[in-house]
């Protein structure tokens, strides 16, 4: 049986509620479905938002929510930044491409031109071979710790989760699952830890080991601040502060039994 949150108004404040009934939370303990969870956006952009609760919860007891807004943006922006794949390089093949360029009549070289202009040239020359054989990949949420016997006790656990509202026997088999993936991952972000900790010294860049830090417990770099919101005539910016307001109308207007 799903909870709800009872009498909470659907628009209050110029904000809108956009939750539609779905559960988006299962109990480790009990296997029971709530719906503790509450989506909140502005009124005047509610229409152009499509909420959805995603059916497999990952690593939590929570199920994701996801919002898409029909808000069209720049294009070419949000795309994951590449890196090349130095350990899978062709060297022979950059270097020949290399030459070829340098010696193709067509690049026309000058030694007499401007050193900018010259440099750029043979930057340019540089990146489109190794554009050629260097293969690339995206770096965006690369996990240290995540391997393949991680990957598939994790598919394993989310198929199970599918069913889990099948049968009590699936749900069952579901909660079995989630204490032993959720060990596996512990431990091997454990010994990632210890991996990187013995290559450390005085000499470590600070910069280097917070990266770590942050890949290994799963967060990424702070997000920049974003738009403000007014409420009470007072401008307000800062995501803490945001959170704070949401958190005290939700308080005022509704009582969350879980």
């Amino acid at each position: 049986m799903v909870r709800q949150p009872r009498q909470i108004p659907k628009r209050t404040a110029k904000l809108t509620i956009l939750n539609e009934g779905s559960a988006t939370y299962i109990s480790p303990a009990t296997g029971g479905f709530s719906a503790p969870d509450i989506s909140i956006c502005g009124a005047d952009i509610a229409p152009k938002i499509t909420w959805t609760v995603y059916p497999a919860t990952l690593s939590s007891d929570h199920h994701p929510i996801l919002m898409d807004i029909e808000v069209p943006g720049p294009k070419g922006q949000n795309k994951p930044k590449k890196n090349m794949a130095y350990k899978k390089a062709n060297w022979d093949t950059f270097q020949r491409q290399i030459d070829i360029t340098l010696y193709n009549p067509q690049t026309n070289l000058d030694p007499n031109e401007n050193s900018d202009k010259m440099n750029a040239k043979l930057t340019n020359i540089i990146i489109d071979s190794a554009k050629k054989s260097l293969p690339a990949g995206s770096s965006r949420n690369r996990k240290p710790w995540w391997n393949a016997e991680i990957d598939t006790a994790v598919k394993d656990r989310t198929a199970l989760k599918a069913r889990a509202n099948h049968s009590d026997e699936d749900r069952k088999a579901w909660l079995e699952k989630c204490s032993p993936v959720k060990k596996l991952i512990t431990d091997s972000k454990r010994q990632s830890w210890r991996d990187f900790a013995t290559k450390l010294n005085a000499r470590s860049d600070p910069s280097k080991v917070w990266k770590a830090i942050r890949a290994i417990d799963g967060r990424g770099k702070r997000a920049p601040e974003r738009a403000a919101m007014e409420v009470n005539g007072q401008l307000i910016t800062s995501s803490q502060k945001k959170a704070d307001q949401f958190a005290k109308m939700y308080k005022e207007v509704s009582e969350v039994r879980h």
